[in-house]
């Protein structure tokens, strides 16, 4: 269902130009054909598992929480309520974010963090993820990194499936550190293009200190 139906390759550029398409097509304004009117009917006294949260540099009343299982979550009144950001992301499983020197978010998808065999170690890999989505418009947006996008979205031992955490250099705008089941990874250009800093294995977390 994914492959170009001219080369029968499944290309990342074109899913992500499908992608867009169709964001912007739900953006439009348009009426149901049925003519039915729906209303949200809840629970809205359930939280879900909640694995990370930012609360913006810039304004201290602008949170974001990251849902493994729904999505990315905004509040502007410092946590006192809240409006998903776009519960039309190409992947829901939200495990991490983090906020760049410059304002830039960043969102790590895939959750891994199902269970544990009491030594320590982690198994049964959780909702596969679709690399890591970036907002450069103070989170109005967010765009899917091209260079992040799993080759195959179905396979949980792929490079990009889980990111674990997301770490953003204190002084340099550009440089971000995800730790992935695929090794730490780091980038120097702002998510275009990514190095390991330690190949091989699952890392799920990653700290950078105050002073870089």
């Amino acid at each position: 269902r994914r492959k170009n139906i001219n080369t029968g390759k499944v290309e990342i550029a074109d899913m992500l130009r499908a992608e867009r398409e169709v964001a912007d097509f739900s953006t439009m304004n348009k009426t149901s054909s049925l003519g039915l009117d729906w209303r949200e009917m809840g629970p809205n006294d359930v939280g879900g598992r909640t694995r990370a949260i930012l609360i913006d540099k810039n304004n201290p009343s602008r949170m974001y929480a990251g849902s493994v299982g729904g999505g990315l979550f905004i509040s502007n009144t410092y946590g006192f309520s809240w409006v998903p950001s776009d519960d039309k992301m190409n992947n829901l499983a939200i495990s991490s974010i983090c906020q760049s020197a410059n304002g830039d978010i960043y969102v790590g998808t895939g959750e891994t963090f199902t269970g544990a065999d009491g030594q320590g170690t982690l198994y049964t890999p959780g909702i596969i993820g679709r690399g890591i989505f970036k907002s450069t418009d103070n989170g109005a947006t967010f765009d899917s990194l091209p260079s992040t996008v799993p080759s195959d979205l179905d396979n949980s031992s792929i490079a990009w499936a889980f990111v674990s955490r997301l770490a953003a250099d204190p002084f340099d705008n550009l440089k971000i550190y995800a730790a992935t089941n695929d090794g730490l990874k780091i980038t120097i250009d702002g998510g275009d293009t990514w190095t390991d800093a330690v190949s091989g294995g699952e890392f799920v977390d990653v700290k950078v200190g105050s002073d870089g």
